[in-house]
């Protein structure tokens, strides 16, 4: 409801009962119809029956559309109480109906929960009566400490039995973080946007220049790395654009000259080049 998936709110009043028809938004599935859902209710407020004619526990009378509805009516309700012919604007605090839901950047998405927009929708609700108006929440007092003060918190820190996550932030405790082997060249760091524009000639030659200075020192580092395999960060980022034993067959018996192998060729080449992609598949 405080999200403005409740729309279409309608009521009539029968000889002793309250009829009330709305639609709501399928919150999983935004491209579906909208849900029909309607309630009866007695003049105390009783509610007598209601059904939802969208979802299987609708059928039960019981679904969140139900209680979305009965929600936006006790919103209403006190709204409509405390309205007078000068409070126009209180007629603004309920949700107003979202069609969709748009792609946004993380700074510009509300992460509060549905509890914590209904308690302010509350407060503002309460505040339409008399000359009282609505204060939001103060903003949060960030407390400022200096240099001196933090390192000796992040020393502490660091003593625990426990690595706090927050070390990773600052130095030099963050390099506790980083795998021995991060540093090693891979496959991925290779890349460079200018290649795309290179002929397939030139994009050989450009390839055969390339050298990678493996030493035993830096083998064993990576070994000890990568033992965990897909459980460990690094796994996919160095066995990229190498050839395993598990494909090594397959390999040498795929030529991606071929029209007919081309097709097998392109799937090798993306597993051997991108196993970190093939690994979600």
């Amino acid at each position: 409801m405080v999200s403005g998936f409740i729309t279409s709110v309608e009521g009539k009043v029968i000889p002793g009962k309250y009829v009330v028809l709305a639609k709501g938004q399928n919150s999983q599935r935004m491209n579906d119809l909208l849900i029909p859902v309607w309630v009866i209710s007695s003049q105390e407020g009783t509610i007598i029956s209601a059904h939802c004619m969208g979802c299987k526990a609708g059928l039960a009378e019981m679904c969140s559309h139900v209680a979305s509805v009965l929600f936006y009516i006790e919103a209403w309700t006190r709204i409509s109480g405390k309205l007078a012919c000068t409070q126009v604007k209180c007629t603004w605090l309920l949700p107003s109906y979202v069609n969709e839901v748009t792609y946004a950047r993380a700074r510009d998405v509300n992460f509060k929960s549905s509890k914590k927009l209904r308690e302010e929708m509350d407060l503002k609700i309460d505040a339409c009566e008399g000359e009282n108006q609505y204060q939001p929440p103060a903003p949060a007092r960030i407390i400022k400490h200096d240099e001196d003060e933090m390192n000796a918190q992040l020393k502490k820190l660091n003593e625990l039995n426990v690595k706090p996550v927050i070390l990773s932030l600052f130095k030099p405790y963050s390099e506790s973080f980083m795998l021995r082997s991060q540093p090693v060249l891979t496959m991925p760091d290779l890349y460079d946007p200018r290649d795309l524009k290179l002929s397939y000639p030139d994009l050989l030659k450009q390839c055969f220049e390339v050298s990678l200075d493996l030493n035993d020192n830096k083998l064993d580092t990576i070994e000890e790395d990568t033992r965990k395999q897909s459980k460990g960060n690094l796994f996919f980022r160095h066995r990229a654009g190498r050839i395993g034993a598990s494909v090594s067959w397959t390999v040498a018996h795929s030529n991606p000259m071929l029209p007919s192998q081309s097709q097998s060729s392109q799937s090798l080449i993306k597993s051997l080049c991108y196993p970190h992609l093939q690994s979600y598949l």
